[in-house]
């Protein structure tokens, strides 16, 4: 079982850390008179406490007692700022993780007081090497934050370990001797990482014998590498290995995981790459748009993803060669995007040409400048790719034009450009987001299929609307939760380590009482917003169910009456110009209002589904102007934010099967009526043919 090693220093008093007037060349940037005092801890016991120790014995230890973690209070105590830090602690052999103990999820905090609330120090004046103690016992305790101050890569350089100034033959016998030794350790090199599956990039100088120097970006820390590679610091050959310092500090709380930054996913990228000791970045946007252009020396992919990651999501990655290069290969792969290679190699002139002629048609970026072959060459990958792509782009913007719709296009040229068509890439879009502000859309008659499209998409625009609040809503109760969830952590850690200082009497505190109940409150009000979540999920699901069945024209839109009354009609015509040919869905038909009855014969509304009970005197009234009238259990209705639609297919067939039985109904009582009619006729005749002859015997 590996022991846990840590190591907490304070600086003595009247010692500072670095002053840049005592600077010394032997130690770069570092005092070497400070002085700490320091504390060992192993699985949590002491093991030694050092009063007095210099930065030299420092190492020393770490590297004797194998440390895991440098405890401090203050990184700046080894160093006046993060270069110097680095360069001290990139000196250990095993490089330990450095932990500023009182930096608290972002806050730094006074020492003291975190010792004192934790049973710690019971108060008085804390000297340097009790100050030390505490460090360590915190960090044990897994108090305070990680100082990241490397990548997790290192760098591996190859070099000619002499300048080649003589002349003559003498000077070429060197270059062969040398060189060719250059390219034998970069062989080995490459060989024992591969026999270790440890990836790495590899970057050279060719020779006529062989390499001049090489650069290995191994994507591993410096740990990893011990008793694989070895440094060399020969009369021929230079090999240094040294961790990659960040461009800033990072820290990272050890009661929590490390955030993992988010890239911006509203905006789709290509990136150019040009791989080499100086790499090349060009980012332009899916519309050719350039964002950025850099180079940088010794530039690692997870370097290049970092920074992709601030400017948006890469779609393309282009390279100006064929076949493509291995870095460019595994940088797509990372990214999961796709790898754009020209046909052939692209040549110089080509590669000027193609930059010279975008820089000469910017109009929106004047004064870009490329100060480099590598910027030149990442800008000509990407511009090709663009070429490639932008007849497909020009397409969907062309249909999206024609069809009005209000959807993201930058999604849909996002899947166009993975390999969807237009049609199947804007349903996908459609049915995953829907847009903003609830209009009236009118329905168009059946034959009207240009006009019924116009209408499916004016739906699809209204539902966006909705589900894009919806969503909003979601990510901010999300980010609610995450604080609250952080909350609940933060209280349960700390009762957890008063706790674990102080025995179970600390229980009948009144302050681990007051975090006991908040903890309870954030549970509940955190368990309240779960369920919020899931009601909202679940009307999301539905909108995107809606909106599927509108896409396919399964689905009927019902104009909704509330009561039939004349004010519930009323409200309905006030938002609607016409209900001609709608069908009307009404929830409470109880009241039987025969003037709201009327007015719905006027507007000469399709249909009537009616929920629940309706006056047979109503449904008459309406049925003898051929309107029928449909209960809503006959029929398949969706219901959600009280909209409703009716699936197509069930209604058309039920109200087809009512008029039917309207039609056979009416013509059976017309029958009737036209039969008392003829017979009413026949009696008048008869009786009026008895009254004549009866007048004519008078006469």
């Amino acid at each position: 079982m590996e022991r846990n090693v840590i190591l907490g220093i304070d600086i003595l008093p009247s010692e500072s850390a670095v002053k840049p007037s005592d600077i010394l060349p032997s130690e770069s940037a570092v005092k070497p008179s400070v002085k700490y005092a320091a504390t060992l801890l192993v699985d949590g016991k002491v093991e030694k406490r050092f009063k007095k120790i210099s930065r030299e014995r420092l190492l020393k230890l770490i590297d004797r007692f194998r440390v895991d973690i440098l405890a401090v209070d203050n990184i700046y105590e080894i160093g006046e700022n993060s270069s110097e830090i680095a360069a001290f602690m990139s000196k250990p052999i095993h490089t330990p993780r450095l932990v500023q103990v009182n930096v608290i999820h972002g806050k730094e905090y006074n020492l003291e007081h975190i010792a004192r609330s934790l049973g710690l120090f019971e108060g008085g004046k804390l000297n340097p090497l009790n100050a030390s103690e505490i460090i360590a016992k915190l960090a044990y305790m897994k108090i305070g934050s990680e100082a990241v101050i490397f990548e997790n890569e290192t760098r591996i350089t190859v070099s000619r370990g002499r300048s080649l100034t003589q002349g003559g033959m003498s000077k070429e016998r060197y270059r062969r001797n040398i060189d060719s030794l250059i390219f034998r350790i970069t062989n080995e090199i490459k060989d024992t990482l591969n026999r270790n599956k440890i990836e790495y990039d590899l970057y050279f100088r060719k020779s006529p014998y062989g390499y001049s120097g090489s650069i290995f970006i191994v994507y591993a820390p410096r740990n990893s590498l011990y008793g694989l590679v070895k440094p060399m610091k020969g009369h021929d050959v230079h090999v240094s290995i040294e961790p990659i310092v960040r461009e800033a500090i990072e820290f990272i709380p050890l009661r929590r995981k490390r955030r993992i930054y988010r890239s911006r996913k509203d905006r789709y990228l290509i990136v150019g790459v040009d791989p080499g000791i100086s790499t090349g970045l060009a980012i332009l946007t899916i519309d050719g748009y350039l964002l950025h252009l850099m180079s940088r020396r010794w530039l690692s992919r997870n370097q290049i993803i970092r920074i992709l990651s601030e400017w948006g999501k890469p779609l393309i990655v282009a390279t100006d060669s064929n076949p493509p290069p291995t870095f460019a290969k595994k940088l797509a792969t990372s990214l999961n995007a796709l790898l754009y290679v020209p046909k052939q190699n692209l040549s110089v002139k080509e590669k000027r040409e193609i930059v010279s002629r975008f820089i000469e048609n910017l109009k929106l970026q004047p004064g870009i400048k490329v100060y480099d072959s590598h910027q030149r060459d990442a800008l000509a990958a990407a511009l090709k790719a663009y070429f490639a792509i932008e007849n497909k782009m020009r397409q969907v913007e062309t249909v999206a034009k024609n069809l009005a719709i209000n959807l993201p296009i930058s999604e849909i040229k996002a899947l166009v450009i993975k390999g969807y068509t237009v049609k199947d890439a804007v349903k996908i879009v459609a049915s995953s987001r829907i847009p903003v502000q609830e209009e009236v859309v009118l329905q168009p008659q059946e034959k009207d299929y240009k006009a019924k499209i116009s209408y499916l998409e004016a739906l699809l625009e209204q539902k966006e609307k909705i589900i894009k609040e919806y969503e909003l809503q979601l990510d901010f109760l999300d980010k609610e939760i995450a604080e609250l969830r952080g909350k609940i952590s933060e209280l349960e850690n700390t009762l957890e380590l008063l706790l674990s200082a102080r025995g179970k009497s600390v229980k009948t505190d009144r302050k681990v009482k007051s975090l006991e109940n908040r903890a309870k409150f954030l549970a509940e009000k955190l368990k309240e917003k779960e369920v919020l979540i899931d009601e909202l999920q679940s009307r999301i699901y539905q909108w995107r169910k809606i909106t599927e069945l509108a896409l396919d024209e399964k689905i009927e839109k019902l104009i909704v009456i509330k009561v039939l009354s004349l004010s519930g009609v009323s409200e309905v015509l006030g938002k609607f110009t016409s209900l001609d040919g709608k069908i009307v869905y009404v929830l409470d038909a109880t009241p039987g209002d025969i003037k709201a009855a009327g007015e719905l014969i006027k507007e000469n509304v399709k249909a009537l589904i009616v929920k629940g009970f309706i006056p047979e005197y109503i449904r008459d009234y309406l049925e003898r102007s051929l309107i029928p009238v449909i209960k809503d259990e006959e029929i398949e209705i969706i219901g959600v934010d009280g909209e409703y639609f009716a699936m197509k297919d069930s209604v058309t067939t039920a109200i087809k099967k009512r008029k039917r039985l309207l039609d056979e109904k009416w013509l059976h009582s017309f029958t009737e009526e036209l039969d008392k009619i003829i017979e009413n006729y026949r009696f008048e005749r008869r009786k009026q043919s008895k009254k004549l002859y009866t007048d004519k015997d008078l006469v």
